[in-house]
């Protein structure tokens, strides 16, 4: 449970990097997925969320 903001920002970064990759590297199926809107504003909110996450879940765990 400690971990699943830094796992949530990981896995939006991942996303991101393998919407832009995808065209230089030949893929097919992942160098369309930069162009839609929806992909891009999901791999961005994931995140976000998981950044507020990792911030909520680590101050409870201090106090």
């Amino acid at each position: 449970m400690k971990n699943l903001g830094i796992i949530l920002i990981i896995l939006g970064a991942v996303m991101m990097i393998a919407g832009m990759l995808g065209d230089p590297l030949g893929i097919g199926f992942l160098s369309d997925l930069c162009d839609f809107n929806a992909y891009t504003l999901g791999a961005f909110f994931l995140c976000v969320i998981g950044l507020i996450s990792h911030i909520v879940i680590n101050k409870r765990i201090v106090d």
